[in-house]
């Protein structure tokens, strides 16, 4: 329930965690999302293409912002609303990253292969994290 405030505070439709292999290690969606999903669309018409330095497209009527971590070949995505700007996305999605591999290390990751992870308290904690510090100042 707090992520859900948080992130309807912060207009963040979706927050997904997958490996190269296709299997969804993580997930939460704060918005019905179309019967297209948008993450599909992203690996299929963005991912898949490995369109160099990008770490942002539109997609349908969702902006996806992600990053990788390679050395886990993990891909770790956050969505939201054309319709708003949403300037703190990119530290949703790096932080993430980080507090994921953080703990989730290799070993572990391993260990799961083919499970989800229980990521819920820590991703609640760092939309908090997030939202508290306000937008990230850009010179």
């Amino acid at each position: 329930a707090a992520a859900a405030a948080a992130a309807a505070g912060m207009a963040l439709d979706l927050a997904f965690i997958f490996d190269r292999g296709g299997v969804v290690r993580w997930s939460r969606t704060f918005v019905k999302l179309p019967k297209a999903s948008p993450v599909n669309q992203l690996i299929s018409e963005v991912l898949l293409e490995e369109r160099a330095g990008d770490l942002r497209a539109v997609v349908g009527e969702h902006v996806m912002e992600w990053c990788q971590a390679n050395e886990l070949d993990l891909v770790f995505v956050v969505g939201y609303s054309r319709a708003v700007n949403m300037a703190s996305a990119r530290d949703v999605v790096e932080r993430m990253r980080s507090d994921f591999i953080a703990a989730f290390p290799k070993p572990a990751l391993a260990a799961e292969s083919s499970h989800a992870c229980d990521f819920d308290g820590a991703f609640e904690t760092l939309l908090a994290d997030v939202q508290r510090q306000g937008p990230p100042q850009r010179p």
